[in-house]
């Protein structure tokens, strides 16, 4: 994989890009999107009827797999409520990404004010979120993307792991004393506008687990619930980790810079249908992230030609890239300037 990252004038290309763009933007189609929704509640319900309750140790491991992967579909329309690329309407886009985000055990508002920051400062060191480098150390070396895939995801809703380095003020630095929680209405991560909808986010996720007790449905859904997980952070980790893809300090960064920062990977096909893409035209989504998924395709073609010099699309097999991040990907030197992943030769 050859790439040449973008100099810090590529800024200037932005309004071209938003002219380009603009249009898919206002073409959000909600009867398309509940389509797509439609779809994947009824594969979902279909495997949970065929599959759930079978006996047997490797029954409840296989549907694990399967319906942990059709759900990661729905968990992408959550997200895509999230960004209000649904519809164009905030409500309907909040009244469904929060039903499908807490049944999936996601605080949906507090996550939504997060992950506005991981696409507002991508590959960010000091403003970023999620999957942020390590400084000198990357804790349990090669094995930290399995891990991170196994534990990553709670770890980061209630710890904070690998999240940003500063307060919600984006000014104060983190204090590990501190909850630093997606759970906790005063949580340091979160303006005082946000108490009420974490409360909210709260009340959604404990309905959720009540019901899945109630109706004896917790173990089926502990092993599902693992596999989205997985899926979710081997998505975001790949997307944006690379030895030869740069993390910016303060001075070096601007959104196109960052946006570009970001990595189309080649999944199978039938996980690109699964998943709509999210995967493999990611660069398009944090260019703008309010076009729609079916829209990503042809928005990504009409862009191409402004971006083509610094577009990064790894055609690796995913083991490889896996190994290769796991490998190389364990720490940067400094929080300024333009830094690269390096290894950390002890482990």
């Amino acid at each position: 994989m050859v790439y040449q990252y973008p100099p810090f004038d590529i800024k200037e290309k932005q309004a071209e890009i938003n002219k380009v763009l603009q249009k898919y933007e206002n073409k959000k189609s909600l009867a398309t999107s509940c389509f797509y929704l439609l779809v994947d509640i009824s594969l979902n319900l279909c495997c949970f009827h065929l599959l759930s309750g079978r006996p047997g140790i490797l029954s409840y491991i296989i549907y694990s797999l399967i319906q942990g992967t059709l759900l990661l579909g729905l968990w992408v329309l959550a997200h895509e409520c999230g960004h209000g690329g649904f519809s164009n309407h905030k409500t309907i886009n909040n009244v469904i990404g929060y039903i499908l985000h807490e049944f999936l055990l996601v605080p949906y508002f507090a996550w939504q004010y997060t992950h506005a920051k991981h696409h507002k400062y991508t590959n960010h060191l000091i403003y970023g979120e999620t999957h942020v480098p390590c400084k000198r150390h990357r804790p349990y070396g090669d094995a930290f993307v399995i891990l991170s895939m196994i534990a990553g995801w709670p770890l980061y809703l209630f710890r904070n792991t690998s999240g940003g380095r500063v307060q919600y003020d984006m000014k104060t630095p983190i204090d590990k004393k501190l909850s630093a929680s997606h759970f906790n209405p005063w949580s340091q991560i979160f303006p005082p506008k946000m108490f009420y909808y974490v409360c909210l986010d709260i009340f959604g996720i404990i309905c959720v687990l009540c019901a899945l007790i109630y109706y004896g449905q917790l173990y089926n859904y502990t092993g599902v619930y693992l596999v989205v997980n997985a899926w979710l952070v081997l998505y975001t980790l790949l997307q944006h980790t690379d030895k030869l893809v740069p993390h910016y300090g303060i001075d070096e960064f601007n959104f196109l810079r960052g946006a570009l920062s970001t990595i189309d990977r080649k999944y199978p096909e039938i996980i690109n249908i699964l998943h709509h893409d999210i995967g493999s035209t990611h660069v398009l989504h944090h260019i703008n992230h309010r076009i729609a998924h079916y829209h990503a395709k042809q928005a990504f073609e009409e862009i191409y030609p402004i971006i083509k010099d610094f577009y990064l699309k790894d055609d690796r097999p995913i083991y490889k890239v896996v190994y290769d991040i796991s490998r190389n990907c364990h720490y940067v030197d400094k929080l300024e300037g333009v830094q690269f992943y390096k290894r950390n030769l002890k482990t």
